[in-house]
């Protein structure tokens, strides 16, 4: 089974935070300085270039699960440096529903 392939433009982690441009500038920050060359390589391969795991693997000459592994990990290290960022996503929305 592979992932299916990601448009950049409507499946970036961005719109999960209501577009805001500071999350996204944040999460494209955590991507290059919170992830080895590797992670962020398959991360971007995915999020940005619309790439399935299949395709990476057959690129890199690594398997299938070699890339998922990668991603998971990558995904963990971007929700540990974007937990604050997300808390901060979901107060603003708290408040700008108030007003």
């Amino acid at each position: 089974m592979t992932a299916k392939a990601h448009s950049a433009d409507e499946n970036f982690p961005g719109p999960a935070f209501g577009g805001d441009p500071i999350i996204t500038a944040l999460l494209r920050e955590a991507i290059e300085n919170d992830l080895t060359a590797i992670q962020s390589r398959t991360v971007r391969a995915v999020w940005f270039d619309g790439r399935r795991v299949r395709d990476i693997a057959l690129l890199e000459k690594v398997s299938e699960q070699t890339v998922r592994r990668r991603l998971a990990q990558s995904y963990g290290k971007l929700r540990s440096a974007l937990r604050y960022a997300v808390r901060y996503s979901q107060l603003r929305g708290q408040y700008d529903d108030a007003a």
